[in-house]
């Protein structure tokens, strides 16, 4: 029976190191990293069954003090060194007695250990052993006789952990020995099996973990925040802190995020390294996704936020928070350490200033000149109707632009465009972001220019630079930008000056410093709301003050009517400086698309005086009668036309299909449905000759019957 058990030990130490070598899952390996400790001292027990020769006739039994070192990143290795004590007496023949001895022996050896739950591990070890056996009664009435030895031993280890620093365990195992000496009986195989105590020092990881820092915050540099720049800090920091990993392991899967109760839907994550060394340390932007709530804050409100910090240590997943202070500013406020950060006040989205530019558009629609430039005409009917409204620039006596640009410990005041219409006065700042506001309600591109002490606004006409002709009387009073035409306002002169008076203004305030370009800057809205996102705010009925529309009107006709005179006369002074009949030809143009229906017919007689063959102008002025209600006398100028085209037998396409087309205009203006239904047959024909059939009519002749020709034939 002895022998069947002892068999079965070898078996259960095999069993114990293959379910050790089993491979590792995440949590197995986070189990044996986390209730790791830095060593072990064993006490053990251990009844042997000797299958030596002489192993039969002797009880033995073993004693055992072992030191175990774990190694190894999850700690699952370890190393042993073993002193060791057997005893070995005969069980009942005499003669055995002078056999009876004690091994002591020395071991060192690697093994393993694999926790299966918190509570419960399984290891393996396998030791060489060095040591001495004494036999005190083998020579009679002589002293002790000594014989070393050396051997292997090999045990399995089932333990149950009632807490982190005692394990109580049931070790299998088996040995050999072999005598160096003469005496060798009992050289061979040691089974057992046996129960130990060991003792770990250290402090319980789940203790530990409950009140575990393992990040230090070293500092924190939070700056105040601004509501006005709630879609900045989403891209951009607000602060930063610096954090260091006061643990002796290394943090893995660390991650990031600031919240602010109230103020935020959700913690935001920020950047984070993955993990942290021992004593490592890092620098953490703070970044923050707030929500419109920010919007209601009026004046300085503290905040008390937190970052909580998630990260794994030993296999186990922490959390930390960390408190921070720092204020919140209401949407008004802005510090100018960025001049771009106004584009945050222009909203054009506001439905207080949408309802309020249909008001003006519509009050102004009828006195509009199509020949000014679309943009043109927008900025000076809103700049007019501001007027009506008696808007004044009022300096902020407490923190005026002038004084702040470019100091970012100040904070400034800015009111939104719906609040300076409230108010009906600004600064310099509120009236541009107001002013830019409008027109970009209207579609019309806007910029703000910075100069020293100094913001107001500029728009683009969307005319290329060589065109600018069309909108300025003067080339000082374009600001080239992309090789388009942009018009600088001065808009703090709303108070006692027209359009045309505030814009020459504002042109002069740029060339002024045209010697020191680094002094001034143009700033496209658009551009600059891509970081500074406009404020949201939600639709409401402010009762606001649209002013009389009648003043409206009469003040946006006179402001047309004295520009369009100044790009008149430039015109005509171009021509007649020129003396191409082009020019001549361009100027009737543009006095036909201003109304001046007699001008526009003097200029195209004299470019065709230049060239009697000249069918731009003969179109061009058939076009001017046919508009005034005079179908007979433009029958003749296009019938002249036609002749022309037929006598030169050179005329584009398309100029040839236009004057067909005019020619059956006019007659059915005269009620001849017959010679009406002739061109049209006569146009289909012309246009079924040319090469593609009646396709290329429509690519390349099918022109507005209504257009003036610029006279490039």
């Amino acid at each position: 029976m002895i022998n069947k058990s002892g068999r079965r030990m070898p078996a259960l130490a095999g069993l114990a190191l293959l379910l050790c070598l089993q491979p590792l899952s995440a949590q197995d390996a986070s189990l044996d990293q986390l209730y790791s400790y830095p060593f072990s001292v064993d006490v053990a027990y251990r009844s042997l069954n000797d299958l030596s020769a002489a192993g039969g006739d002797f009880g033995a039994y073993g004693v055992e003090a072992a030191f175990r070192l774990p190694f190894g990143e999850a700690k699952r290795l370890r190393a042993s060194a073993t002193l060791g004590l057997e005893s070995r007496t005969a069980r009942a023949s005499s003669g055995a007695e002078r056999y009876d001895h004690k091994d002591l022996s020395l071991g060192l050896g690697l093994g393993m250990s694999r926790r299966m739950t918190k509570s419960f591990e399984l290891g393996a070890d396998i030791l060489a052993l060095g040591g001495e056996s004494i036999y005190p009664e083998l020579i009679p009435g002589g002293e002790s006789y000594g014989s070393y030895f050396v051997g292997a031993a090999f045990g399995g280890s089932i333990a149950l952990d009632p807490s982190y620093n005692l394990s109580i365990g049931i070790h299998p195992s088996a040995g050999y020995r072999r005598s160096l000496g003469s005496l060798s009986d009992f050289d061979g195989f040691t089974v057992g099996i046996g129960f130990s105590l060991s003792f770990r020092p250290g402090i319980d990881p789940d203790a530990l973990l409950a009140t575990m820092k393992s990040l230090k915050l070293l500092s924190a540099e939070l700056n105040p925040v601004f509501a006005s720049m709630q879609s900045y800090y989403a891209k951009k920091p607000f602060g930063r802190i610096r954090i260091k990993n006061a643990e002796r392991y290394r943090l893995e899967e660390l991650s990031l995020s600031f919240f602010q109760a109230g103020y935020m839907d959700s913690p935001t994550k920020v950047s984070a390294p993955l993990s942290l060394a021992p004593g490592e340390e890092a620098e953490i932007e703070l970044r923050g996704v707030f929500n419109d709530e920010v919007f209601r804050v009026e004046g300085t409100t503290p905040l008390s936020g937190e970052i909580v910090c998630s990260y794994m240590v030993r296999g186990r997943n922490l959390e930390q928070r960390f408190p921070l202070s720092y204020e919140l500013y209401d949407k008004n406020s802005i510090i100018w350490d960025d001049d771009e950060k106004l584009a945050a006040f222009i909203t054009p989205s506001d439905s207080a200033l949408r309802n309020y530019l249909a008001y003006i558009r519509k009050s102004c629609r009828d006195a509009e000149l199509p020949g000014l430039n679309e943009a043109l005409r927008v900025a000076m009917a809103t700049y007019e109707a501001l007027r009506e409204l008696n808007l004044s620039y009022q300096p902020d006596p407490v923190t005026p632009y002038a004084v702040f640009r470019g100091k970012d410990n100040v904070v400034d005041l800015v009111n939104l465009p719906r609040q300076t219409l409230q108010r009906a006065s600004g600064d310099c700042d509120d009236l541009t972001a107001l002013y830019c506001a409008l027109l970009e309600c209207a579609g019309v591109e806007t910029g703000f220019i910075t100069v020293p002490g100094h913001v107001y606004p500029v728009f683009n006409t969307k005319l290329p630079l060589r065109s600018a002709g069309l909108v300025a009387a003067e080339p000082s009073l374009v600001i080239p930008v992309d090789g388009e035409a942009w018009l600088p306002v001065e808009a703090t002169l709303v108070e006692s000056s027209a359009f045309d008076e505030a814009w020459r203004k504002g042109a002069e305030e740029w060339n002024a410093l045209e010697r020191t370009p680094s002094s001034r800057a143009l700033h496209r809205t658009r551009s600059a709301q891509a970081s500074y996102r406009a404020i949201g705010l939600k639709e409401t009925d402010l009762g606001l003050q649209y002013g009389r529309a009648d003043a409206m009107l009469a003040a946006y006709k006179s402001v047309q009517s004295r520009y369009a005179e100044a790009l008149a006369k430039r015109q005509q002074a171009l021509a007649a400086a020129s003396g191409r009949k082009q020019d001549y030809n361009r100027l009737g143009i543009f006095l036909a698309t201003l109304g001046r229906a007699e001008a526009a017919e003097g200029a195209f007689k004299k470019a065709l005086s230049m060239d009697p063959a000249f069918v731009s102008a003969m179109v061009n002025l058939g076009n001017v009668a046919l508009e005034g209600g005079s179908p007979k006398k433009a029958l003749g100028y296009y019938l002249e036309a036609q002749a022309q085209i037929e006598k030169k037998g050179s005329a584009s396409p398309a100029l040839a299909d236009l004057v067909l087309g005019r020619l059956a205009k006019t007659y059915g203006a005269l009620g001849d449905a017959t010679r009406v239904e002739s061109y049209a047959k006569r146009r289909e024909a012309f246009a079924a000759s040319l090469p593609g059939g009646g396709s290329a009519r429509a690519s390349e002749a099918g022109r507005d019957d209504g257009r003036y020709l610029d006279g490039e034939e």
